[in-house]
């Protein structure tokens, strides 16, 4: 009984989680990518707030845009895509 009532919240926490699991694998793949990928489309536009069009940032922006999108796109992105490739290494082909 001790183990019970000292574990309850990871009991609970852990069945949480196996609902909310099941329930997203009932929804498509896409659907889930699409929606993730617009929320955070425009959480880069807000980040952004027009940086690029305001004349006293507009020169500096440029700058900063091109080294900062690289290194997110070069280093970020290429390091997720390569660990999601590699926790899916042993699935079956």
């Amino acid at each position: 009984m001790e183990f019970l009532t000292s574990n309850i919240g990871l009991l609970g926490g852990g069945g949480a989680t196996a609902v909310v699991l099941f329930i997203l694998k009932k929804i498509p793949n896409e659907k889930i990518y699409d929606n993730v990928f617009k929320v955070f489309r425009s959480a880069g536009v807000v980040i952004t707030l027009g940086l690029g069009k305001w004349n006293v940032t507009k020169k500096y922006w440029k700058v900063v845009e091109e080294w900062l999108i690289d290194a997110l796109n070069n280093v970020v992105l290429s390091a997720l895509n390569g660990f999601v490739e590699g926790l899916r290494s042993d699935d079956n082909k």
